[in-house]
């Protein structure tokens, strides 16, 4: 056999119904899906930054507070648990968001403050759900976690508070997020996301009574993520 040149030629038999492969070799045969397997249990950890556009929800309008902010957020994950493609794991996420207007108080009341602002200062524990496509570089995700938040508000003096008003309190809350990762790099991606901020038992200010920190925030913003 070793002297004799040519091509050895077998026959594969298929795996019987309900064959499992041994633990790290992948289930499908599509190379494609392959090294989304492999990508999949290779890399397990993102760490992301994200700048976002903001819509105030709730009362703010009410309580003559601006709608439209800014923030941004960073976070890290981990895939605890990996089947093909789909991992499951945990983060934590932290997220600073803000909108503010100038309010100038009357000329009897004025006191050097004109800024009206509402702010979140938050930090939630999530749980991820992504799947990785396209050989690794598609990623999209969901999360969703119980958060607290720092909240702050703040008002010029006006006549139904000629001291003005000055808020900072502690909320408990929700923050559910979603968005679509596309790898641009070696272990660099970049996606959209769209997230919402909700926050529960916010204090009351002003006659009639209004609830400037509730119920949160909905914002949009791009992520830039670091896989390893």
């Amino acid at each position: 056999m070793l002297g004799a040149p040519g091509d050895a030629r077998g026959q594969a038999e298929e795996a019987p119904a309900g064959y499992e492969p041994p633990p790290g070799v992948p289930i499908s045969v599509d190379p494609a899906r392959v090294a989304a397997e492999r990508e999949a249990m290779r890399r397990k950890w993102v760490l992301w930054i994200s700048p976002r556009f903001v819509v105030g929800l709730g009362e703010g309008g009410a309580a003559g507070t601006e709608r439209l902010g800014w923030g941004a957020g960073v976070g890290i994950g981990r895939a605890l648990f990996v089947s093909g493609r789909t991992r499951f794991g945990l983060g934590a996420s932290f997220g600073y968001e803000r909108q503010q207007r100038e309010r100038v108080p009357p000329a009897r009341l004025a006191n050097g403050d004109v800024t009206q602002s509402v702010s979140q200062a938050s930090f939630s524990l999530d749980l991820r759900l992504d799947g990785l496509y396209l050989e690794g570089a598609l990623r999209p995700w969901v999360t969703l976690g119980p958060a607290i938040s720092v909240g702050s508000y703040s008002d010029p003096p006006s006549d139904g508070s000629p001291q003005g008003v000055s808020l900072v309190t502690v909320l408990g809350g929700l923050r559910a997020a979603a968005g679509l990762a596309y790898e641009i790099g070696h272990l660099c991606e970049l996606g959209l996301r769209v997230e919402t901020l909700a926050t529960f038992a916010g204090p009351s200010v002003g006659v009639p009574a209004v609830h400037p920190l509730t119920p949160g925030n909905f914002s949009v913003g791009v992520d830039v993520g670091f896989r390893f």
